[in-house]
C-alpha cells in the first residue's frame, strides 16, 4: 500500500513539473532575432558601440557629476525587446498606474552588481537629468538564461532617465 502511494506521489510530481514548464512557455515573450548593430544603425544612425558592444545613445544631456561606486541612483526606465514588446517599466504598469510618479522610481546602488552589467556601464555615461537609450547585448544583460518572460540571449533596449544621485 505504501509503495503504491509513493509511486503515485512520484508520478504526480512529474506531472506537475511538466505542467509548470508548459505554463512558463505560454508567458515567455517571443524570441527576437534582430542584430544589435543593425537595429542601432536603423534607429540611431550616428550611434557607435562602446568597447563592450553595447550602445549608449544620449538623447538629453543632464548636468553635474556622473555616478560613482555605491551611490544610490534614482531612475525611470522602460525595458523592451528589439521588436518593441515591453517587458517592464517604471512609468506605465497596469497594476500601479494610479500611483504618483514618485512611487515608481527605481533605486539601485551603482557598480555593486545589483542590476545587470549593461546598466552599470550605461549609467556610468550619464549625469543627473540625462535621458538615454541603452542597447544591451545578451552578455551584459541576462545572457543565456531566460529571466521571467525575457527569452535567453535577448538584446535589451532600455529607455532611461537618471533622476537623482544620492
Amino acid at each position: 500500500m505504501i509503495r503504491v502511494f509513493v509511486v503515485g506521489l512520484v508520478i504526480l510530481s512529474l506531472f506537475s513539473v511538466g505542467c509548470k514548464k508548459d505554463k512558463d512557455k505560454e508567458t515567455e515573450l517571443p524570441t527576437v532575432d534582430i542584430d544589435i548593430h543593425d537595429y542601432a544603425h536603423q534607429h540611431f544612425p550616428d550611434a557607435t558601440p562602446t568597447e563592450s558592444g553595447m550602445y549608449v545613445i544620449i538623447q538629453k544631456e543632464g548636468s553635474g557629476e556622473r555616478p560613482t561606486r555605491d551611490q544610490l541612483l534614482h531612475v525611470y526606465y522602460m525595458g523592451s525587446l528589439l521588436n518593441g514588446v515591453i517587458f517592464d517599466s517604471t512609468k506605465v504598469r497596469p497594476d500601479d498606474s494610479q500611483l504618483p510618479a514618485s512611487n515608481r522610481i527605481f533605486k539601485f546602488k551603482f557598480e555593486t552588481g545589483s542590476v545587470i552589467a549593461g546598466w552599470h556601464e550605461g549609467f556610468g555615461h550619464l549625469n543627473i537629468g540625462s535621458k538615454a537609450v541603452f542597447l544591451i547585448p545578451p552578455d551584459l544583460g541576462y545572457g543565456s538564461v531566460q529571466t521571467g518572460r525575457i527569452p535567453k540571449n535577448s538584446v535589451l533596449r532600455f529607455d532611461v532617465e537618471l533622476l537623482d544621485i544620492k
